[in-house]
């Protein structure tokens, strides 16, 4: 895997984690759990799509 899509991946997952911190924070709004977690899903969601796209390039057909 090359090095930028080993960045995105970490990237992607710094993101999910982050949001799964903002969900876990109960400030006074429910839009704070469902933004959280909109952005968990978005970023696990873009770290499953690097895999695919990198297996797609390695793979024979």
């Amino acid at each position: 895997m090359p090095l930028h899509d080993v960045l995105r991946l970490v990237g992607a997952g710094i993101l999910a984690w982050m949001g799964l911190l903002l969900a876990r924070d109960d400030l006074t709004l429910v839009t704070t759990q469902d933004l959280g977690f909109g952005l968990f899903l978005v970023a696990v969601a873009y770290g499953l799509l690097l895999v695919k796209r990198h297996f797609d390039r390695t793979l024979p057909r």
